[in-house]
Formats: structure tokens, C-alpha cells, sequence
């Protein structure tokens, strides 16, 4: 029993004694470690605003749409789409499953938007159930106007992009609750409006749709000359985002047992390029991580072996006194673990200030494909674990060949060494 715990003494002693070496082999694991988890960091952050963000004021978990729809939710200006027949029904499917958290009703529709100077917007009209705007647009930033409900309840909402449209057209800011004008279409096919009015600017996805309008659905029911329960889509929050596609699947097949001709379609579908944006950003963080890692692994190889150059003799010497080659290699393992724990130990907490710092305030300002503008790193106890337990399997790894050299080494031309 008491043979680890001289080994171990031994190790921390040479440790110590080597003190250039393993400054310089401790500062490179513990740089791996905070340089692999806040990659990791800004790699969960960005698909969480390319993707979280996008399910929370966009695409919903789900989405059921007509089947005779020619729509691209992610490009609402290039389609129409025709109210849900059968709505009642249908909620009554969806309500049923117990997978589902809320689901909210929607008419998207495209829409001229002019303000009093008769300038003309054209983008696309999202009507919104007001009460369920939290929740249905909980990834969304209210950038200008006041409570969100109220706003919509009021009159419209407008992208940035189109904020800005509007001023650079009239050449002067919109001013709130100044009188805005929705045109469009009515049952008849008649081009219709109805007077509403300027009460703030909604940031959702910048990359999803940036000429959009957003109102209550009364608003657009009454622009279209709809009837109070007719709607064009019904976006669905389920408890469980893994459980999209499963949900869809079994949504699918109860309503083409029931006869409803509707479209179910998982946040991937709707998606499309940009969920794969957002994958395509992790593999690349992955890449990068395997690089660091593989750079960690032949440094601290690189440094370990020169460890058994510097300490030849002293290796000879030992060997002499009776020490077996096992016993080597177990004394320079324990030593690279050892070192690596110490560097790992601090790694853990410059990484959880690093994140903590940057989640707060942000990195990468003026980045235009995400909703803040920014970055915030998120933080992840689980994936630090795994860093710096990679960090002490690189270790380990790391230290064997220089290891199983020292125990080769014949003691007579150890001892010879200068």
C-alpha cells in the first residue's frame, strides 16, 4: 500500500525540481483546457442562436401549414397561403398529444405597408395570437416600443429591416403610434386596408425573413375579411425539442386517417439551409478541438521525452539501485497525471471565469446572422468535465512513449550519459 504514495511524492517532487519543463508542459494543458471548452462554448452559443432562437420566434418546434401551400416560412415573401380548412379538428388532434407545450395560431400573408407619406413597403404580414406572444416569440427582442402584448393589440411591429427602409425612404425616424396602413387583398380579391399604426420594432432571426411585419391576427383577419376562427398556420411548442420529428410522425398519420390535407413540418424542414449553418458550425468547432487536442498530445509528448534526456543519468542511477523498467513507467505516468490534474485544476477555473465574463458581456459584437448581435457563451459543467478529463487521457498518452523509453535504457550507458 504505501508503495503509490512514494511514487506519487516522487513524481511532485520531480515536478518541482524540473520546474522549467513542467511550467512549460502544465501551461500548455492548462491552456488546452480553457482554449477547448470556450470553443465549445461559442460553438453551444452559436447553434443556440441559429437554432433555439429560431424554434422560440420563427419556426416553432412544429409547424402544420394547408397542403396546397406554395410558402417558405423562412422566406414568407415568396409564397401565400390559404386558411387551415377544418381548424377545430385539428386542434382537437393536437391538443391531445402529450408531448405537446402550447400551440399558437398564425396568419402569414403578403402585405404593402405604407405610412402617411404614401411610401410603400412590401413584405410579409405575420398576425399573431397577442396573448401568446411571449411565448410563442420567447427568442425575440423587443428593440423599441413597450409591453409586447399591448403592442400588438395596438397596431404593428416592424423588423429592423424594415424600420430602416422606412427611413431611409422619408428620410426621417417613424415616430410611435404614427399612423400606418395595411394593404392587401380581401376575400374577393379586392385590394383592401386597414389604418393601424407604428408601435415599435421586433428583432427575431435576422436571418429568417427580414421584411417582416408583425400584428395581432384580428388585424389581418379583418385586413383579409376572414372570419374570427380561420387562420393560416398553427405553430406547435412541444416539452421536448427531440421529440419533433417523432411528434410530426404521428401527427401525420392521425390526420390523413382523419381527412385533413395539411402539411406537418418539424423546425429542421423549415430550417432548412440554416439549421445546417448551425451544424456545420459545431463540426468546425469539433475540428478545432481535435486540432488543440492533437497539439496538446505532441507537446506534452514532445516535452516528456526531452524530460527523459535531461534526467538520463539520474534514470541509470535509479535503475542501478534496483528500480525495474515497470516501476519507470509508472513513475513518469503518474508524473504527466499529476501535472495534468494540477493544470486541469486551474484550466476548470479561468474557463468558468472566461465564459462567465463573456457570457455576460458578449463577444463578437455587430454579428448580423444571430438575433443579439453577439455571442454569450454558454456555460456547460458536464462539457468541462469531459475537457479535462481529455486532457488527462492526452496526458497519459502523452507520456507513455517517453516512458517506455526510460525503461529501455540500459543503466551501465545511462550512467555513462554527460
Amino acid at each position: 500500500m504505501g508503495m503509490p504514495v512514494i511514487f506519487y511524492k516522487m513524481a511532485l517532487a520531480n515536478i518541482l525540481r524540473y520546474s522549467r519543463r513542467s511550467l512549460l508542459t502544465g501551461t500548455v494543458m492548462m491552456s488546452s483546457v480553457v482554449v477547448l471548452f470556450f470553443a465549445a462554448s461559442m460553438g453551444e452559443a452559436f447553434y443556440r442562436q441559429l437554432v433555439n432562437v429560431g424554434i422560440n420566434t420563427v419556426t416553432g418546434h412544429i409547424c402544420i401549414i394547408p397542403q396546397k401551400a406554395d410558402f417558405d416560412l423562412v422566406h414568407p415573401q415568396g409564397g401565400s397561403i390559404p386558411w387551415l380548412e377544418r381548424s377545430g379538428e385539428l386542434e382537437d388532434l393536437v391538443a391531445r398529444d402529450p408531448h405537446l407545450k402550447f400551440f399558437d395560431r398564425e396568419i402569414i400573408y403578403q402585405l404593402i405597408l405604407a405610412e402617411q407619406g404614401d411610401t410603400f413597403f412590401p413584405g410579409a404580414l405575420i398576425g399573431v395570437e397577442a396573448e401568446k406572444a411571449p411565448a410563442a416569440f420567447s427568442g425575440a427582442k423587443l428593440m423599441m416600443g413597450q409591453n409586447l402584448v399591448n403592442s400588438l393589440q395596438k397596431g404593428v411591429l416592424l423588423s429592423p429591416n424594415a424600420k430602416e427602409y422606412f427611413r431611409e425612404i422619408t428620410q426621417r425616424d417613424l415616430v410611435l403610434g404614427e399612423a400606418m396602413y395595411m394593404l392587401g387583398t380581401d376575400a374577393f380579391g379586392m385590394l383592401d386596408g386597414v389604418v393601424s399604426s407604428f408601435q415599435g420594432v421586433l428583432l427575431t432571426m435576422p436571418i429568417f425573413g427580414e421584411n417582416v411585419v408583425v400584428t395581432d391576427i384580428g388585424h389581418v383577419q379583418e385586413l383579409l375579411g376572414w372570419e374570427q376562427g380561420r387562420y393560416s398556420l398553427l405553430k406547435l411548442q412541444l416539452r421536448d425539442a427531440e421529440m419533433a420529428e417523432e411528434v410530426a410522425a404521428q401527427l401525420r398519420t392521425k390526420a390523413a386517417a382523419a381527412g385533413l390535407e395539411v402539411k406537418v413540418l418539424t423546425w429542421k424542414e423549415l430550417g432548412g439551409f440554416f439549421y445546417y449553418i448551425a451544424l456545420l458550425g459545431r463540426f468546425m468547432v469539433l475540428l478545432l478541438m481535435v486540432t488543440i487536442a492533437m497539439i496538446a498530445a505532441f507537446t506534452i509528448s514532445s516535452t516528456m521525452t526531452m524530460s527523459v534526456k535531461e534526467r538520463t543519468r539520474e534514470i541509470g542511477t535509479a535503475m542501478a539501485m534496483g528500480m525495474h523498467g515497470a516501476d519507470l513507467v509508472r513513475l513518469f505516468l503518474i508524473e504527466a497525471l499529476v501535472l495534468a490534474a494540477i493544470s486541469a485544476f486551474i484550466g476548470c477555473f479561468l474557463s468558468y471565469a472566461l465564459v462567465a465574463y463573456f457570457g455576460q458581456q458578449g463577444i463578437l459584437h455587430g454579428l448580423s446572422i444571430v438575433a443579439e448581435g453577439a455571442l454569450y457563451p454558454v456555460f456547460d459543467g458536464v462539457m468541462l468535465f469531459l475537457v479535462c478529463m481529455w486532457i488527462l487521457v492526452i496526458a497519459l498518452l502523452g507520456g507513455t512513449y517517453p516512458a517506455l523509453v526510460a525503461a529501455k535504457l540500459d543503466p551501465i550507458t545511462a550512467l555513462r550519459y554527460v
